[in-house]
C-alpha cells in the first residue's frame, strides 16, 4: 500500500448506508407529517424550522454518500492537518493538544482537544457551536469529534493511526 493511500481512510459502507437511510427517512417523514398537518400554517412553519435545524446533518449524510460512491476518502492525514471529510473540518496538527477515543450509543469517535477553539468554530456549520461560542458560554474541555464508526477498519487501529500521526507531526513540527 502506498504512503498516499495509507494516509487516506475510506468510508465503511454498511454503517454509512444504514445511518444514511435512517437519517433521510426520518428527515422526509417529519417534513411530511408537519406539512400534512391539519393546522397548515403552523405545520409549514414548524417544518421549516425543523428543516433548518437538521439540514446540516441531512446535507452531510448526502455528501458522505456521494463521496463514498465516488471512492473519495472519509479522512485524510496530511503533513499539515487532519481532514475530516465526514464533518468537513480541517484540524491543523499544531492546534491539537490531545486525542482520545470515545464510544457512545453504538458509535465510536475520535475526540480532539484544541489549543484554539475559534479556528474550529469558524469552520463549523453547526449553529449551536457558533451561538455558544459567540455568547462566550462554550463549555471548557469540549472536544471536536469525528465519528470513526463511519470509517473502514477497526476503531482502535484507526485511532492508533491518527494518534501516531499526531505524535509524529507534533515532534517534527516543534523541532522545526
Amino acid at each position: 500500500m502506498s504512503e498516499q493511500s495509507d494516509n487516506q481512510l475510506s468510508y465503511y459502507p454498511l454503517k454509512l448506508w444504514t445511518d444514511s437511510i435512517i437519517t433521510i427517512t426520518i428527515f422526509f417523514l417529519i417534513t411530511l407529517l408537519f406539512v400534512w398537518n391539519k393546522h397548515q400554517p403552523y405545520g409549514i412553519i414548524l417544518a421549516l424550522i425543523i428543516w433548518r435545524v437538521i439540514w446540516n446533518h441531512f446535507y452531510n449524510t448526502v455528501k458522505n454518500l456521494s463521496r463514498q460512491l465516488s471512492g473519495k476518502p472519509a479522512i485524510e492525514l496530511t503533513e499539515e492537518y487532519f481532514y475530516d471529510h465526514i464533518n468537513d473540518i480541517k484540524i491543523y496538527w499544531k492546534n491539537i493538544t490531545q486525542v482520545n477515543l470515545w464510544q457512545s450509543r453504538g458509535s465510536t469517535f475520535v475526540c480532539f482537544e484544541l489549543k484554539d477553539l475559534e479556528s474550529h468554530v469558524k469552520q463549523s456549520k453547526s449553529l449551536i457551536d457558533k451561538f455558544l461560542y459567540k455568547l462566550k458560554v462554550y463549555p471548557e474541555g469540549v472536544f471536536v469529534k469525528t465519528e470513526i464508526s463511519l470509517v473502514k477498519g477497526k476503531n482502535e487501529e484507526i485511532f492508533g493511526k491518527i494518534n501516531r500521526s499526531l505524535q509524529y507531526k507534533s515532534t517534527h513540527i516543534s523541532s522545526l
